[in-house]
């Protein structure tokens, strides 16, 4: 045999040894099994495995098997079957889970993921899958900033409900201030020139002084001007003199 020819002959080896990890389907028992096929010893701790299939086929019911527990989920419309199992312990098995089926059973094997004892992945030759992020999972948003009441902007603008003072926070109740009108000026009722005022007396009454339109329009300057004392003097200096020459007219005759 020639060298070229060993060679090929153990790349085919390895290729074989390579591809031999496969997940299949077996029959028995009126039940059909997921089963791993190992090229060389590994034991299953975990899987994540979808059956795909036509739509006249229809999976009746479905269980991981022991060691292994899990879940899974049917969706005949939707023409597939997701199942998920994993052990806890140190015991494994090749027989992963089994299900039982109505139709052609035409399927096809999809595998998102498969783990061995020390949590390492396995390659199968089987189609492997893409594990599809979670959705429907809420967004976190940031909450809005709500101030607290009577919370005053810069903008001078008061956001939030009626302000409360005291209250339950224990301060002291400040009355809101409140705007005093200032008081508009009264005209005052001229007094009619028609009627003389005449205040009525009343026994034990003083009567109070009418104010009337001459009192409030006289001018401080119309009243009059008291007397001269020296045009007083000059009345008596006449009288003397006419006095004295009545009495030097009366000597002489």
């Amino acid at each position: 045999m020639s060298r070229t020819a060993l060679i090929f002959l153990l790349t085919l080896a390895l290729v074989s040894v390579t591809s031999a990890n496969e997940i299949v389907i077996e029959s028995g028992d009126d039940q059909q099994y997921l089963t791993f096929i190992a090229g060389s010893t590994k034991d299953i701790a975990g899987y994540n495995i979808q059956l795909n299939y036509s739509a006249d086929t229809r999976i009746l019911s479905v269980e991981p098997l022991e060691p292994y527990t899990g879940v899974f989920k049917i969706e005949n419309d939707a023409g597939w079957t997701r199942i998920i199992g994993f052990t806890g312990g140190d015991t494994y098995s090749a027989r992963l889970a089994g299900f039982t089926y109505s139709g052609k059973g035409d399927f096809s094997i999809i595998v998102y993921e498969l783990y061995d004892s020390e949590l390492n992945d396995v390659t199968v030759s089987n189609t492997m899958g893409i594990v599809p992020e979670a959705t429907g999972s809420p967004t976190p948003t940031i909450p809005e900033y709500q101030p607290g009441p009577g919370y005053v902007s810069p903008t001078g603008t008061a956001s939030g409900s009626t302000p409360v003072t005291g209250g339950s926070a224990g301060l002291p109740v400040v009355p809101s201030p409140t705007s005093v009108p200032s008081p508009e000026p009264t005209p005052p009722v001229a007094p009619s020139l028609s009627q003389s005022p005449s205040p009525a007396l009343t026994e034990g009454n003083t009567a109070t002084p009418t104010v009337t339109l001459e009192t409030m329009t006289q001018s401080p300057y119309s009243e009059s001007t008291p007397k001269s004392p020296f045009g007083a003097m000059l009345v008596i200096c006449a009288i003397l003199i006419a006095a004295f020459g009545f009495a030097s007219i009366r000597k002489h005759i």
